[in-house]
């Protein structure tokens, strides 16, 4: 291609016109790679568009699925209660063992579905992360759990792995517990 530079008297006009012919094509291969780039920019914006509008749906749909999982354990906690008074005598009846059966097979479908009890114990320390306090029991050492309520749930396996599906709901003590004395104190030094 000619540069502008390169244009004397000496060359012919037809060189120029050559010159000018193919720096056309060129701008027009240019503008028709700008409409296949305009195109494929439309169709990625399009795409982008696609994928958030599934991932709000998924976001819906996992809305759905907690607030199905939590219903799940509110009925757990009802098989709970019957089970233990169905069991309260040392020979459960025939009753009292289907509802056993019952809170087996509902605890297995939880598992199935990724979905643990927060293993939890008497006297063990109150964590907020994982349980609600229900009630203070004033007799009990201040911060330790004393009663368990309900027990919490926490999706164990999969992307929400750690995350609540309901915390354990904990009766806790709070009584304060007497200041330890500094230690030449506790040794009877004076």
């Amino acid at each position: 291609m000619t540069d502008i530079d390169d244009i004397t008297p000496d060359r012919s006009a037809a060189t120029i016109i050559s010159d000018l012919e193919v720096a056309e094509r060129r701008l027009d291969i240019i503008h028709g790679r700008e409409g296949d780039i305009i195109s494929e920019l439309g169709v990625k914006v399009a795409e982008v568009v696609k994928v958030g509008k599934q991932l709000r749906d998924a976001e819906v749909e996992l809305e759905r699925c907690q607030a199905f999982h939590s219903q799940i354990v509110k009925v757990l906690d009802d098989v709970d209660r019957a089970v233990s008074a169905a069991i309260a005598e040392a020979d459960p009846t025939p009753f009292g063992k289907g509802l056993l059966l019952i809170r087996e097979n509902f605890l297995t479908a939880l598992r199935g579905a990724g979905i643990e009890r927060i293993p939890i114990k008497k006297g063990a320390s109150f964590d907020p992360a994982a349980h609600e306090a229900v009630a203070v029991d004033g007799d009990e050492p201040k911060g330790t759990i004393v009663y368990v309520s309900a027990h919490g749930y926490m999706y164990a396996t999969g992307l929400f792995a750690g995350r609540l599906v309901r915390a354990a709901q904990v009766v806790v003590g709070g009584r304060e517990l007497p200041a330890e004395p500094p230690p030449a104190l506790a040794q009877g030094v004076t």
